[in-house]
């Protein structure tokens, strides 16, 4: 299935009771795969739609720039084993 997340592919099961609903989304991504699970009573079974808006990806490479950045360089993803 096409993904809202670029470079993902995306998977959705949807799972209905009288209770409520479930959605289990899972992305599969080069090198790994997430999985997030929404569960909601069935007065609020609309927020499972929005649950896409609250979920994002960033790269590795994008994480430790942000890393070294509020840091001003003193900390790296992957120190050495010094």
């Amino acid at each position: 299935m096409t993904s809202e997340q670029l470079g993902a592919r995306r998977y959705v099961r949807v799972d209905r009771n009288s209770t409520g609903s479930s959605t289990t989304r899972s992305y599969v991504v080069p090198g790994g795969c997430i999985t997030a699970r929404f569960s909601a009573p069935a007065a609020q079974q609309h927020l499972a739609g929005e649950t896409s808006s609250m979920i994002g990806f960033t790269t590795r490479q994008q994480l430790a720039q942000a890393l070294s950045d509020r840091s001003d360089g003193r900390l790296d993803l992957d120190p050495s084993a010094g």
